[in-house]
């Protein structure tokens, strides 16, 4: 008997996925993706785009104590598949009215940082969205359900 309950929640969550490729990478209100492109909006993520940054060029760092900290490969995602070539952060906690930053290198450009200011509730929740104190996304005056910010690398 004891062992029908995981087996259970093995079945209910294999019947519930779905086989509808819309909904593979949905972003919800704790995730935002960034796109990068170049002056002429041309995607730096995709091999077609000249001088386009290759997946091993892209470094995440957070700080630790005043020093950058290369970050986990469970705290971000770079999906350089399909039409829609971008990289989404997991930040690492979220605590109520705070903010998170992230130190991106992306190939040859030079370091930019990433400013998450997010609220909690029963879900972390991204408000707000800073690069080089930009503010390139905010929630309130954001529209549609794209949770996708094109990132300009010049």
């Amino acid at each position: 008997m004891k062992n029908i309950v995981p087996i259970l929640f093995a079945l209910i969550f294999i019947i519930s996925c779905s086989d509808d490729e819309t909904d593979c990478c949905a972003l919800g209100p704790e995730t935002v993706a960034f796109s990068i492109l170049n002056e002429q909006r041309e995607n730096l993520l995709d091999p077609e785009t000249e001088n386009y940054i290759l997946e091993s060029e892209i470094l995440f760092f957070y700080k630790n104590d005043d020093t950058l900290t290369p970050l986990s490969t469970k705290n971000y995602s770079i999906n350089i598949e399909g039409p829609t070539k971008y990289f989404t952060i997991f930040p690492l906690s979220f605590i109520n009215g705070k903010t998170y930053e992230v130190f991106v290198k992306l190939g040859d450009f030079e370091m930019d940082t990433i400013r998450f200011e997010y609220q909690t509730n029963s879900k972390q929740k991204i408000t707000k969205v800073f690069i080089n104190n930009e503010l390139v996304f905010d929630k309130d005056t954001h529209d549609g359900d794209e949770r996708i910010v094109n990132y300009i690398k010049a």
